[in-house]
């Protein structure tokens, strides 16, 4: 969607345990890092350069090992195709309104 002069992208935007814990279990704190991430590369380079931003519409916070697909996952391109299998396998998380998905 084009929207004032830039197209916008809805994220869904998924944290693992292993993140949440980086953050000291607050879901406050990741989720401030996470905007704060995505607002940098925002402005910083997608729309100078594509005329793009971004909007996170949906934030999944993994707050145990138990919830967290990824847990037993070691290399990144693992990670990777466990993310992408579990979004794809899942009918909620496939579900969910957005343009891209990130981990």
């Amino acid at each position: 969607m084009l929207q004032s002069g830039c197209y916008e992208n809805l994220l869904a935007v998924e944290a693992d345990y292993e993140y949440f814990t980086t953050y000291n279990s607050d879901t406050a704190a990741v989720e401030d890092q996470i905007m704060s991430i995505i607002n940098a590369i925002s402005v910083n380079q997608y729309i100078p350069q594509l005329q793009t931003t971004f909007t996170i519409g949906t934030l999944i916070i993994r707050t145990t090992a138990a919830s967290d697909p990824y847990s037993n996952v070691q290399s990144g391109g693992a990670i990777l195709g466990a993310f992408r299998m579990n979004w794809e396998s899942d009918p909620v998380l496939d579900a969910i309104d957005k343009d891209l998905v990130t981990v």
